[in-house]
């Protein structure tokens, strides 16, 4: 069964007349996708939540979610009737549900109910995505079951990973042409074709070795849970490791001159490339940091003038000293709307990490045009400062700026 897509929106109004009138919630719902190239047929249906701007959709969130929760059990109802249907019977039935028809009781108390939603029916926009519990359809498909456990780490927290599953899961898709893949179907064929499959691709060896780890490591979380067999040995005598050799930490940092450079950058007109420089030099200062560390800090992890955080990645805890520069850099940011050291993320969880992630990107390549290091990333503040520290015999207290 292809896949309808629901999720709600905010349209804010377009009145001429009278700009204090309030914008509506609407909900999108958006067919299955066809194998041409036309875009995906989409209906919208407006709801009765109206507010000021989108924030309306968090402040009355309970109601848009109700709303999502009848739409898919009336799709879901259509699909059990075993009758063929389209966007127009979805909307139909939403509707006389919400009109209180008589004939849609039973659609409406499922709704109200807890219940699971079959993955390989119904998707949900991913800002509602982890409100949904959901069922394999069909519990033979690899695909689905990658789906319900993607969302099982994401109602964790557990973003990164969900994220990584799901972004291998595509590329097997393109592997398989679109189509579904059953458990059955994997073996050490299988394995040995896709792998085949990435190189002919001409996909980067770092992405090969990521999809075909991610692959493994699925595979083996399905054997644990008892609905595939062990398929270790598929994967024995395939290359998965990353030749580091050619990329010494050097490669990836800057001298002196540059560093500088950044520091000193006049960006006072433009507060998002002002906030990256700062965060850049901020994990310099603090003996080289992801950005991922850096965005989640919090007042707790200022601990008697030390930063003391965990790292995401390799799970190990770092105890850093905070001198003069650091501390500068956040008192500049520290606010009291927000328990956060830096304005990236919120406490109400409404900003992913991948949005803010993607905008701290295209800033720090702005910021390496402008001091012409067209190759600068932001992870160069950790080699940066590994590369300076092994090159001087500048004291830890000097380099921190105390």
């Amino acid at each position: 069964m292809s896949q309808y897509l629901i999720t709600a929106k905010f349209r804010p109004s377009r009145s001429r007349s009278d700009k204090s009138k309030p914008g509506v919630v609407y909900y999108a719902i958006y067919g299955p996708e066809s194998s041409d190239a036309c875009a995906r047929p989409r209906r919208c249906v407006n709801s009765d939540i109206s507010g000021a701007d989108a924030g309306v959709l968090e402040e009355r969130r309970s109601e848009v979610l109700a709303g999502l929760r009848l739409i898919y059990c009336v799709i879901e109802s259509l699909s059990e009737s075993g009758v063929a249907f389209g966007l127009d019977d979805v909307v139909s039935g939403f509707r006389s549900a919400l009109g209180g028809d008589s004939r849609m009781q039973d659609v409406v108390r499922r709704s109200r109910g807890d219940f699971a939603m079959q993955s390989g029916l119904v998707a949900v926009g991913r800002e509602y995505r982890d409100c949904f519990m959901t069922s394999c359809g069909n519990p033979e498909s690899f695909f689905e079951y990658v789906d319900v456990l993607s969302q099982s780490f994401r109602r964790e927290h557990k973003v990164s990973r969900a994220r990584g599953y799901l972004a291998t899961v595509s590329n097997l898709r393109d592997y398989v042409g679109g189509r579904d893949v059953l458990f059955a179907e994997i073996d050490r064929s299988f394995v040995v074709g896709y792998a085949d499959y990435l190189r002919g691709a001409g996909i980067a060896e770092m992405s090969q070795s990521f999809y075909l780890r991610t692959f493994r490591a699925l595979l083996n979380h399905a054997s644990e849970a008892g609905v595939a067999v062990n398929g270790n040995d598929w994967f024995r005598n395939l290359n998965m490791r990353i030749d580091h050799s050619g990329r010494s930490t050097l490669s990836r940092a800057l001298d002196r001159d540059t560093l500088m450079k950044i520091e000193q950058l006049p960006l006072v007109g433009d507060k998002s490339l002002e906030l990256v420089r700062d965060m850049f030099m901020f994990g310099f200062y603090c003996r080289g940091m992801e950005l991922v560390d850096i965005a989640n800090l919090t007042m707790s992890n200022i601990e008697d003038g030390y930063l003391v955080y965990r790292r995401r990645l390799k799970g190990l805890v770092n105890r850093v000293p905070l001198g003069g520069h650091a501390r500068r850099i956040i008192d500049k940011y520290r606010s009291a709307d927000s328990s956060y050291l830096f304005p990236l993320l919120d406490d109400s969880r409404r900003i992913l990490f991948a949005s803010v992630r993607n905008g701290v990107s295209q800033s720090i390549k702005a910021i390496g045009r402008m001091i012409d290091c067209p190759q600068l990333s932001f992870s160069m503040n950790i080699g940066t400062w590994k590369v300076l520290m092994s090159e001087s015999n500048i004291s830890d207290i000097l380099i921190a700026g105390a």
